[in-house]
Formats: C-alpha cells, structure tokens, sequence
C-alpha cells in the first residue's frame, strides 16, 4: 500500500514537472544597450509549494548561460609587486580599489 502511494506520488510530480515545461511561457530575450549586451532569460521548472511558487531561472549573460549569475566565482587580479589584490573579477565586472572601498 505504502509503495502504491509513493510511485503514485513520484508519477504525479514526474508529470507536473512535464507539463510545466510544456506550457512555460516564451522566453524573453533582450539586447542591453548602450554596449549591445545579449541576455536572455529562461524558467528551467517551478514548483508550487505552500508558500507559493519556487522557480528556477537560467540566465544567458556575459556569453554563457549560467543559474544565477551572483553565484559566479571570484577573480583576485593580484599585484606583481607586493602580492596585494588589485583588483576584483566577476561576470565580466571589474571591481577596482579606490581608497578604502571597491568600486565597479
């Protein structure tokens, strides 16, 4: 009885997962001016939960797709000198020290 019920539960996420992706809306895509930047926005799945619905996005920025762009990595440019950070890269932003904080 018990594994009736869970087969049952998996089979129907199985198929709201399908058919959220069927019926997603269009992607929207957009070309940022000035620089010409190409992004584009897509909703991998949602899922419906008490609190409302949990999405997922993909996102194609700085010329690969990625989840979330804030989760990229971190670049430490370093100085040659003295091994000090000169500055700091991340999605194709330059963050550069000026004074005591990090500007971009």
């Amino acid at each position: 009885m018990k594994t009736k019920l869970r087969l049952h539960t998996l089979l129907s996420g199985i198929c709201l997962t399908a058919l959220t992706t069927l019926f997603a809306p269009p992607a929207q895509a957009e070309v940022a001016l000035p620089n010409g930047d190409y992004r584009d926005e897509v909703e991998e799945f949602r899922i419906q939960t008490l609190a409302g619905p949990v999405r997922v996005l993909r996102d194609y920025v700085f010329n690969h797709w990625q989840i979330n762009a804030r989760w990229a990595p971190l670049k430490f440019n370093l100085d040659a000198l003295d091994g000090s950070v000169k500055s700091i890269d991340r999605n194709s932003v330059l963050f550069t020290r000026q004074g005591d904080v990090w500007v971009f």
